[in-house]
């Protein structure tokens, strides 16, 4: 298992924060593993997020990955507080950048 994700449980956390910035940092890990299998490496957010829309799927996983750092600079930065709706339509998000990495 890539992430702790049993600490990630959103039916019984209060720090939603923190799981929408693991869901980023996490999902920015699957795809960092899945270009350098392609010997892309990346060193900033935009040149992963060029990398990113150049897979075949790309598209897809960039706009799941644009919306888990958003929600990451909401909690981080923007004091904007997020529900457990929020942090479950994440997971969603999550997940299926899993799916489509085959993570």
């Amino acid at each position: 298992m890539l992430l702790a994700e049993e600490a990630l449980n959103i039916d019984t956390t209060e720090h939603f924060d923190w799981v929408a910035i693991i869901m980023f940092y996490g999902a920015v890990h699957l795809v960092e593993k899945h270009l350098a299998r392609r010997e892309i490496h990346p060193k900033t957010h935009p040149e992963r997020n060029r990398d990113t829309r150049s897979l075949k799927r790309g598209p897809r996983i960039h706009s799941n990955l644009t919306l888990l750092y958003n929600a990451s600079l909401d909690a981080r930065y923007r004091n904007i507080f997020l529900s457990s709706d929020d942090i479950k339509e994440l997971a969603y998000v999550y997940e299926d950048i899993k799916c489509i990495l085959g993570a």
